[in-house]
């Protein structure tokens, strides 16, 4: 196998925006990610009496160093109280319920490593991509070559893939 590089500024460019594209993924993730939790506390699970502590709610987020933080929770001018009714398991509501940011919490989070592990992938992946030159052969052409039984034998052989394949593994 042989690999020819041509055009070092246009491979150090792609670099640079791989090793931006990752952490940018992660981030907008973790950002719509608290969106979610927020919007899901806020519409379905925050107790309701004079709307303060709905309306209290917040997302922010930061970039500390090497660090990016997405906080989310209630506050402001219902400070006083929102620790309180959050953790009041005994309270009965009209409207809500105790562990109103928690419950969307737990299952925003649940999954949230395979998605951000997923989302900086595709983007590494789209951003590293280079043009096949005029002398490759593009992707789709080898797929539809190795449709052929003759060629699809001959990439077996060629790669070694007679035991894997004959394996069925």
């Amino acid at each position: 196998m042989r690999i020819q590089i041509t055009g070092r500024q246009e491979l150090e460019r792609k670099l640079a925006a791989v090793r931006a594209a990752g952490p940018a993924a992660v981030q907008q993730t973790l950002v719509e990610t608290g969106d979610a939790i927020l919007d899901a506390a806020k519409n379905d699970y925050v107790p309701v009496d004079t709307g303060v502590l709905k309306d209290s709610g917040f997302l922010e987020a930061i970039e500390l160093g090497h660090q990016f933080v997405v906080t989310v929770g209630f506050g402001g001018a219902a400070a006083a109280y929102a620790l309180y009714v959050h953790e009041d398991l005994v309270a009965r509501h009209i409207v809500g319920q105790a562990k109103y940011l928690e419950i969307p919490y737990r299952a925003a989070v649940a999954g949230i490593a395979d998605v951000l592990a997923q989302r900086a992938r595709d983007a590494i992946r789209t951003v590293s991509q280079f043009r096949a030159t005029n002398r490759a052969e593009t992707q789709a052409q080898r797929y539809a070559r190795l449709r052929e039984p003759e060629e699809m034998a001959k990439f077996i052989r060629r790669h070694r893939l007679g035991s894997m394949v004959a394996g069925g593994g």
